[in-house]
């Protein structure tokens, strides 16, 4: 593979340096950090050459690590020696060390301005500019997403691979029907998106482990996607064919589960999925239940438009007037009956300090009362 132009050996400082001395015993490789280096400009002059030798036995860039050490320490002995900086500089880019490498060049170009590298450096730290801004913004897609599916996902960032998994998100009527009032409700799966984002067009694979329903095992699933992103709303729009599954399981005179009656697809129709974020680390302080629905007596999973509040830990959203039990109409003017349970979570969250306005409609009043709430940072975000 390609790698650093060897610029060691033609460079300014070479050739005002004295005679190289014998070279020291071989050592142990160092335990963690480095100390400083000390010593003469020959000294400082053999650490780049031993740097050199580094780079001319790596087979990757991952194996420079050396040579930086070894260029570092240059910098150390002969912190105005240009060319040792300049040097340093290349191969902490190549590691993708940036900020270092931006922190070296400019060393470089203060101390040797009119040197005849000094315009190439120059756009060389354009280039690493560009290249933190974009490594930012990737990084900026990596946290905590919210599903339509009242999941929460975690995504991890790369280039333009995003990966995001879920681990808490139930089995909806639209993709099981199973007589699970008589079993044990089944135990989430395991769900990841494989994602590849090219400008706003997504492709990549969905995956679903295997689930327990009763006695029967629904199989797992695994289905190529499409869709688009939105970066500035932070949206994933996915699209892939996902089974609907039948599991019954039968039942004695004791309405006990004894067996798995059969599990088959009933139809395998193409879903469409929307994923917000990441979240910021601004939030209302409390609890909320995408489940809720006034005055509902059984359990329910899925979404119905209604967002409730089940716990506020925040004292200023007390103040504020939000109680648990009180229902959220409207998030700064827009109505949560009109959003997904993804999108209508994501609005409560912002940058700590921001304030968001709440309708919300006190238990057993008969008409919404809006409310103003600073958002504070969250625990562990």
């Amino acid at each position: 593979m390609c790698l650093l132009p060897l610029l060691l050996l033609a460079g300014t400082g070479l050739a005002a340096s004295a005679q190289s001395p014998a070279p020291a015993p071989a050592q142990a490789p160092a335990q963690g950090p480095l100390p400083s280096a000390a010593g003469t400009f020959e000294d400082a002059r053999r650490h780049l050459v031993r740097g050199a030798a580094a780079i001319e036995m790596a087979k990757a860039d991952s194996d420079l690590a050396l040579a930086a050490d070894e260029f570092k320490r240059a910098t150390e002995i002969a912190p105005e020696w240009a060319f040792a900086w300049m040097n340093l500089g290349q191969v902490q880019a190549r590691l993708g060390r940036l900020p270092e490498a931006m922190a070296s060049y400019k060393r470089y170009l203060a101390l040797a301005p009119n040197d005849k590298d000094a315009a190439r450096i120059g756009d060389e730290l354009i280039k690493l500019e560009f290249r933190m801004e974009q490594t930012a913004r990737i990084q900026s897609r990596a946290g905590v997403w919210l599903g339509s599916g009242r999941g929460w996902w975690t995504a991890t960032a790369e280039g333009n691979r995003l990966v995001l998994k879920c681990a808490n998100e139930l089995m909806s009527s639209t993709e099981l029907d199973a007589n699970t009032f008589w079993t044990d409700t089944p135990k989430p799966p395991q769900r990841e998106f494989q994602l590849e984002l090219q400008g706003t067009k997504v492709t990549g694979s969905s995956s679903r482990s295997e689930v327990i329903v009763g006695k029967c095992t629904v199989p797992a699933e695994v289905a190529e996607v499409t869709g688009t992103y939105d970066e500035a709303a932070g949206r994933l729009h996915l699209k892939f064919p996902r089974s609907r599954f039948s599991a019954k399981t039968s039942l004695n005179l004791f309405l006990d589960p004894v067996d798995c009656a059969g599990v088959t697809v009933l139809e395998k129709p193409t879903v469409e999925v929307y994923l917000h974020g990441p979240l910021p680390v601004g939030g209302i302080g409390a609890h909320i239940d995408t489940a809720y629905k006034p005055g509902a007596v059984l359990i329910r999973t899925e979404w119905s438009g209604h967002l409730g509040v089940t716990d506020v830990f925040n004292p200023a959203a007390q103040a504020a007037g939000l109680q648990a039990k009180d229902e959220i109409l409207a998030i700064d003017g827009v109505k949560v009956a009109g959003l997904d349970p993804g999108e209508a979570v994501r609005r409560l969250y912002g940058v700590p300090g921001t304030e968001v306005t709440l309708s919300i409609l006190h238990k057993k009043a008969k008409e919404p009362v809006d409310i103003k709430i600073t958002r504070i940072k969250l625990s562990g975000r």
